[in-house]
């Protein structure tokens, strides 16, 4: 049986701008500069990669599109892939992120009703 390899790849720096949707934030110049030095050594690196994936959010396309396009490849789109559900919370400025961090990717209905207190003070749930 042939061998089969899942490589996740996250990412790299992102442009934070409060008055763009969080989905819609793309990478920053440095996060462009490490995926392009990734992509230039794709085909050497990851040849035998066969598929490249990404959520709908700007920040992963932006990181999958190089690296696919070295590879000869279609980026395809995985829906329900989101990295975080930050639709409740937008943008939060860095020193007010830490605790919803925490529960940045559940959903509110399925926390304990304390968490769910917490939350509702915090974020307005």
């Amino acid at each position: 049986m042939p061998k089969s390899v899942l490589r996740y790849l996250s990412h790299p720096q992102v442009q934070i701008d409060p008055a763009v949707d969080i989905t819609e934030w793309s990478l920053n110049d440095v996060g462009r500069a490490r995926i392009a030095s990734l992509a230039a050594v794709a085909l050497d690196r990851l040849s035998d990669t066969v598929a490249v994936y990404s959520s709908p959010e700007r920040k992963a396309r932006d990181a999958a599109e190089p690296i696919a396009s070295a590879l000869d490849l279609t980026v395809q789109i995985a829906p329900d892939s989101y990295e975080n559900d930050r639709s409740s919370t937008g943008y939060l400025p860095l020193k007010s992120s830490r605790r919803p961090q925490m529960f940045s990717s559940a959903n509110p209905r399925n926390l304990s009703a304390a968490g769910n207190a917490q939350l509702t003070r915090k974020q307005g749930f």
